[in-house]
């Protein structure tokens, strides 16, 4: 491995070998190493890269800095994660490139930022609106964080994931049932209005092109493409959370009952499917 590529958005540039590090040629003396075995290099564009070594005929990713671009000039991500559309691997993928992050998922929820707990919790707004903007924190995510908009109008960039309704429905019962012992059948939990029209009440009076983005979890890397497009992050590609083996894989089940999930979530089949063109027309 003679030198480092370092591929941008739209081109590479190859550095040499160019730092002497003597460390290593000690450490491999017995192999007659050049004492000019590793790299130093200043990027010379103001982009998102990935850096890279070739071995054999092969090329291995080896680090990814992000950079936020001048359009998003740093400004807070609030993402509304909506159960089972493949939030926690977005969620993920934040924590992976070291974001400055904040999570709400509720008062006694471990996974709650303290900072959450001790203003929002506490009825004290300003505090967490102050805190987001000293710390400059990048990354604020959450399930009913919707009406954080009211607090972060003007600087926030909000963003979320939709999922076909019926699969996600029935996705979301199968989690609750596998991780807090939920005792009732998918009837019942389809008609229960905690249920019905998730998407939609979790968004809340936010509309679809308020969105700074939204992807779809039925198309996760192409809407993972597009994010990274529009704000210069590097987010990564990662599944995690799935009762399927891909976020993409379909549940089957019997028509009667996806008549019935259908007939309870005609706000989300709305939404929907206005997201999907949106969507689509962007990429």
């Amino acid at each position: 491995m003679k030198e480092l590529i370092v591929r941008y958005q739209y081109v590479e540039e190859k550095i040499p070998l160019n730092q002497e590090r003597f460390d290593v040629v000690e450490s491999l003396r017995y192999l007659d190493v050049n004492p000019c075995c590793g790299f130093s290099f200043t990027p010379q564009r103001k982009e998102s890269l990935t850096l890279c070594l070739q071995r054999n005929h092969s090329v291995i990713e080896i680090a990814s800095i992000a950079y936020f671009k001048e359009k998003t000039d740093n400004r807070p991500i609030i993402f509304i994660h909506i159960p089972k559309t493949a939030g926690t691997s977005f969620r993920n993928a934040a924590n992976e490139i070291e974001l400055r992050t904040l999570y709400d998922y509720g008062e006694n929820n471990p996974e709650t930022s303290d900072i959450i707990k001790n203003s929002i919790y506490a009825n004290d707004r300003h505090l967490l609106f102050d805190y987001v903007m000293t710390n400059e924190i990048q990354f604020l995510g959450g399930h009913e964080i919707s009406d954080y908009s009211a607090m972060f109008n003007e600087i926030g960039l909000f963003c979320t994931f939709f999922r076909e309704p019926i699969q996600r429905v029935i996705s979301e019962y199968q989690h609750v049932v596998k991780h807090y012992d939920y005792p009732h059948s998918l009837e019942i939990f389809c008609t229960d209005p905690a249920f019905c029209n998730r998407q939609t009440r979790l968004v809340n009076h936010l509309d679809l092109e308020s969105f700074f983005f939204f992807g779809l979890t039925e198309d996760y890397k192409a809407s993972l493409s597009l994010f990274n497009t529009s704000t210069g992050l590097i987010f990564p590609y990662i599944e995690t959370n799935l009762g399927r083996e891909k976020c993409e894989d379909e549940w089957s089940i019997d028509t009667d009952i996806i008549d019935l999930i259908r007939s309870h979530n005609q706000e989300d089949l709305l939404l929907y499917e206005k997201a999907k063109e949106i969507f689509y027309n962007r990429i």
